[in-house]
């Protein structure tokens, strides 16, 4: 250790393994994680990290380390804080400070003349220091004290962690010199992440204060989404009338279930989710910017992935088992799907009870639909990608009209083949 020669003392020791005693009124300031720091009069030190009983502070000597502090006290007196962290009107230094941080070097030198502190954190304005004085961080590569160095310590030496809105991000971390195997600890313990590189801080919120801010905003968000769903699993609160071509689908639907004697109602029930609310809503649910010109965030999309989970789960017919690896967003809705699925399934209920809608009027329909959006669809394009379809399953749609009696009488078999053998010409 450096003999200390005059009366301010080295105040950054770490690590160390001897620390000179300090008989003199100006205390070490800072001692990390040493288990015996020699205190020999009552100036105590300010910052002790990992000390089981730090002592009481009774005189006016102000900390030289503010971290976070939301009163630090005015210093009116000469001597300067030598360790800046974030503060906004650093003191100007007007005497000899020693050099004050000697980390693992195996000879640290005798400091005689006076040095400029050289740890400035988040400094405008480092200083240079080109005199044959030492540097005050050796790395283990140097062995002579006697040379000549350049350090600029700027913010590079800090880094930021943590989430945007915590107050732990506003605390500047310093990273550990991984070269001379020193960690240096902050106020609070590294996490431990497996795919984290040695030495970065993980800065990772209380899962306790991410929940209370899940259930605020689904209470938030509460209504909405209860709106949604009944407007979309209802008969009679909506704000047109239901779609003539949803009733003519699942009137199909039912009917092709009676013609193959199927007559478990969740797969009913599994057809019909699977033709309109899963294949339709939930695309809209998760993808607004197709419907709207709006730009979808990521956090905007993390948010209605959680919705349009929970609306297909009110579609599903099995059971909703939740346990204790089961994820927050199940969770978060746990309680209210099994009233949204009751939503779906009188949606089905009130559908199949409505008079049914003969070939005329769903042909009329068809029609008006079609005369109204005239000039907003590509009708050869919606009949290129139809033919598409057609090539790929040519045999069984022809095999399948061939044995429909309606089909046969307008002989729909025959006129697909023409168009096959037509397109094939073409091409």
């Amino acid at each position: 250790p450096p003999v200390i020669s005059h009366p301010i003392p080295p105040l950054l020791f770490l690590n160390h393994p001897d620390p000179p005693v300090i008989s003199h009124p100006i205390p070490p300031l800072l001692f990390l994680n040493h288990p015996d720091p020699p205190i020999s009069h009552p100036i105590p030190p300010l910052l002790f990290l990992n000390h089981p009983d730090p002592p009481v502070i009774s005189h006016p000597i102000p900390p030289l380390l503010f971290l976070n502090h939301p009163d630090p006290p005015v210093i009116s007196h000469p001597i300067p804080p030598l360790l800046f962290l974030n503060h906004p009107d650093p003191p100007v230094i007007s005497h000899p400070i020693p050099p004050l941080l000697f980390l693992n070097h195996p000879d640290p030198p005798v400091i005689s003349h006076p040095i400029p502190p050289l740890l400035f954190l988040n400094h405008p304005d480092p200083p240079v220091i080109s005199h044959p004085i030492p540097p005050l961080l050796f790395p283990p590569n140097i062995t002579s004290p006697n040379q000549t160095h350049t350090i600029i310590l700027t913010k590079n030496m800090i880094k930021y962690t943590g989430s945007p809105d915590s107050l732990r991000s506003r605390t500047p971390m310093i990273t550990p010199d991984l070269e001379s195997g020193v960690k240096v600890w902050h106020l609070v313990k590294n996490h431990e992440h497996g795919d984290q590189k040695e030495g970065d801080r993980g800065s990772k919120m209380v899962s306790e204060i991410y929940l209370t801010r899940l259930l605020a905003t689904k209470g938030t968000l509460q209504k909405f989404v209860d709106d949604l769903f009944e407007t979309i699993f209802s008969t009679a609160h909506r704000g047109s009338a239901l779609p003539l071509a949803i009733k003519y689908m699942f009137d199909f639907l039912d009917e092709q279930a009676d013609k193959h004697s199927i007559h478990d109602p969740h797969v009913r029930h599994t057809w019909k989710s699977n033709c309109l609310p899963l294949r339709f809503w939930v695309n809209v649910i998760k993808n607004p910017q197709f419907v709207f010109d709006i730009h979808k965030s990521s956090i905007t999309d993390a948010c209605l992935s959680v919705v349009a989970q929970t609306f297909m789960d009110s579609c599903s017919t099995s059971e909703h088992r939740l346990g204790k690896d089961s994820p927050s967003n199940k969770l978060l809705y746990a309680k209210d799907i099994p009233s949204y699925k009751s939503w779906v399934e009188r949606y089905y209920s009130d559908i199949s009870k409505m008079p049914a809608i003969s070939d005329q009027d769903m042909n009329a329909y068809l029609a008006e639909q079609s005369r109204m959006h005239i000039n907003e669809f590509n009708s050869m394009s919606s009949l290129s990608e139809i033919y598409s379809y057609v090539g790929k399953y040519t045999e069984e749609i022809v095999c399948a009209l061939e044995q429909d009696d309606a089909a046969r009488k307008q002989r729909l078999s025959f006129k697909l083949e023409q168009v096959v053998a037509f397109m094939s010409l073409e091409s």
